[in-house]
């Protein structure tokens, strides 16, 4: 099994897109310290699952578009879609995606595909 993760959704719950915009942090930090956060929980909470987190691609070279750091696979989106596109496009029965942009997990469950809420993700139950 493995969790597909909305990044900047999940930054946006843990009060990162905030600091980002009152200027206390910048986005690659911000990234950086929820990446950080998810190592954690692979090594504890969800040791048995692969993580692949999704964000979108704008202003990211074609080079840097994927990136793996430890367990966790980190994805960027192309220029032409967002980051909740490629997570529809990616997400299969095999997946639990990590959101909570409720368009983004309508279009899920339209799909079949399983949705975790990202408060529930982060106490660590599956």
């Amino acid at each position: 099994m493995k969790f597909i993760i909305d990044g900047y959704n999940l930054m946006g719950s843990l009060g990162l897109m905030n600091r980002i915009k009152e200027k206390e942090i910048v986005l690659g930090e911000a990234r950086k310290k929820m990446l950080n956060l998810l190592l954690g929980f692979n090594e504890k909470s969800y040791k048995d699952y692969k993580m692949e987190v999704v964000f979108d691609g704008r202003g990211i070279r074609k080079s840097m578009r994927t990136k793996k750091k430890n367990k966790i696979k980190i994805r960027f989106a192309s220029r032409k879609e967002t980051a909740d596109h490629f997570i529809t496009r990616i997400a299969d029965e095999e997946c639990l995606v990590v959101t909570e942009d409720r368009e983004l997990e309508k279009k899920l469950k339209e799909g079949g595909i399983e949705v975790m809420p990202n408060r529930i993700f982060l106490k660590g139950g599956v």
